[in-house]
């Protein structure tokens, strides 16, 4: 528990610089504020999705196993977006 806590901790502390960038990029890739509005609504509206789903999962899984898998997820979801991202540069 105190590592997950840790873990969640060095997250939280990371999230704004990265709320940042993520900005930047799509302002510089769109030419579009309104698209960084878009995504942060959508943003701001998964979070309660997530708080209901994530209360309906831990009656039924353990935390472990959860955290486990999310971090199995977080890693696929990161190596197909560098696989897209290389594949639009070969297509190019």
């Amino acid at each position: 528990m105190h590592m997950l806590l840790l873990t969640s901790m060095v997250d939280a502390l990371a999230l704004p610089v990265i709320e940042l960038f993520i900005g930047a990029y799509i302002i510089r890739k769109s030419n579009d504020v309104s698209l960084v509005m878009v995504y942060q609504l959508v943003q701001g509206t998964g979070i309660p999705i997530t708080f209901i789903m994530n209360g309906y999962l831990l009656r039924r899984f353990h935390i472990s196993r959860l955290y486990a898998l999310c971090m199995i997820i977080s890693g696929i979801d990161m190596a197909v977006m560098m696989q897209i991202r290389i594949a639009l540069e070969l297509a190019i």
